[in-house]
């Protein structure tokens, strides 16, 4: 009689988490599919900024203008980047106004050298009114 208790013991399997598991997996592909969302790429374009003829005197100042037909300018005036740097220095912001055709890696270039004198750099942006 003994002998039938422990094998009745030794027969019994131990707990299934077959369920639990199941359980877990439709859990989180509920989570995936309500929190994800199929999105088309090609319908999140961002389209650039457009400028025409912007009088500078609205614009905020201290202002830096990087354009890819002509030099730069601050405030109106023509800039090298060695006087740049040392007007910088003596800034607590600068504004920079950058066109769609200026290269990005020349636009990051010069707001590094800025902000390397302690200036903050401000990105300006114009929104065209419809």
């Amino acid at each position: 009689m003994i002998n039938d208790y422990f094998t009745k013991q030794e027969r019994k399997a131990g707990p299934d988490f077959s369920l639990a598991t199941i359980n877990i997996v439709f859990l989180l592909l509920l989570f995936f599919v309500i929190s994800g969302s199929i999105v088309d790429r090609s319908a999140i374009i961002v389209d650039p900024v457009e400028t025409q003829q912007l009088d500078i005197t609205k614009l905020p100042q201290p202002l830096l203008i990087l354009t890819q037909d002509a030099p730069m300018t601050y405030n109106g005036e023509p800039i090298s980047s060695e006087n740049l740097v040392q007007k910088s220095s003596s800034l607590r912001k600068l504004y920079i106004l950058v066109s769609k055709t200026y290269p990005a890696t020349e636009a990051i270039k010069i707001i590094d050298m800025i902000s390397q004198q302690g200036t903050q750099t401000i990105l300006v942006t114009y929104r065209k009114n419809n």
